[in-house]
């Protein structure tokens, strides 16, 4: 079995490594990564665009493989009186012809964070104008979740949650086909 993740974060790629002796529908599995649009936003804002990003990646990915692994993660609305947004990650597994889904925990972001995100700034760029970090790609570390947890929880972790949700559908098929 061949499983492309449609990245070059080392963060996702290691992820899917770390959980695929875990499952034996992966067993012996190959796992490669891959550069590949995802469609969305450079940061996604709803939970709809972030589902579609990770998609979309995919879907991109998906080329002389058996599965294809796609994480976005986005910033969720909420109805809160905090920033009104929650960061979360979504895992989506492609096999050709069927999306499988799956969501990490979610954690609220700062409101400075939050203002500080435009058309060119995405969270990574915002926590450093916030002044919450100085790495250029926080997300190939350990994460937003990790700053602000004070890693308790790391970037890996949130990734593989988002994974874990996602294999659900691909262990459990016959109890998801309508």
């Amino acid at each position: 079995m061949k499983i492309k993740v449609a990245s070059t974060n080392p963060q996702k790629i290691q992820a899917i490594k770390d959980l695929v002796p875990e499952y034996p529908v992966l067993n012996g599995a190959v796992v490669e990564s891959v550069s590949v649009s995802s469609g969305a936003s450079e940061q996604p804002m709803t939970l709809e665009e972030t589902i579609l990003g990770a998609e979309g990646r995919a879907r991109n990915a998906f080329q002389d493989c058996d599965l294809s692994f796609g994480m976005e993660n986005g910033l969720i609305p909420i109805p809160t009186k905090d920033s009104g947004f929650m960061d979360m990650c979504v895992c989506v597994i492609y096999d050709g012809q069927d999306f499988k889904q799956g969501f990490s925990s979610g954690l609220h972001i700062p409101k400075r964070m939050i203002d500080l995100i435009d058309g060119d700034t995405d969270l990574s760029a915002a926590c450093r104008k916030a002044g919450f970090t100085t790495e250029e790609k926080i997300g190939n570390n350990h994460g937003v979740v990790g700053l602000l947890s004070n890693n308790r929880v790391d970037r890996a972790e949130q990734l593989k949650q988002a994974i874990i949700s996602a294999m659900i559908h691909l262990e459990n098929e016959e109890l998801f086909k309508q």
